[in-house]
């Protein structure tokens, strides 16, 4: 899972470095982003075989993005729904796009419906 949203949290990580501040959990990636910035391809913006996808750690990933199975995306989405945010966003990546939609709609929003 982290491999298919490794190339996007990458995206995203080239945008952090213009923050004269970040937030402190986000501050050890400092290096990371400036690397992101620095290395990232925008011509292969989502591709799974993206080079610049190696750019960032497991660790940061996972910190701007959400990849796994549906307990822990689950998990996940409960925790930012505790901030003080207004959307977010569903990339969705290269190969898979269809069955990608399919579990949005048919599982994981259902399940989040049905919390609330």
């Amino acid at each position: 899972a982290l491999s298919d949203v490794r190339a996007w949290a990458t995206s995203q990580a080239a945008q952090f470095p213009r923050w004269k501040e970040l937030p402190a959990k986000w501050e050890k990636y400092r290096a990371e982003f400036v690397l992101a910035r620095d290395k990232y391809e925008f011509k292969d913006h989502l591709s799974l075989r993206a080079g610049h996808k190696n750019l960032i750690s497991d660790d940061m990933v996972q910190n701007v993005a959400i990849a796994g199975n549906l307990d822990y995306c689950l998990q996940r989405l409960r925790e930012i729904s505790e901030l003080d945010i207004d959307r977010i966003t569903f990339a969705l990546l290269s190969g898979g796009r269809k069955r990608r939609i399919d579990q949005l709609a048919n599982e994981l929003i259902p399940r989040l419906l049905a919390e609330t």
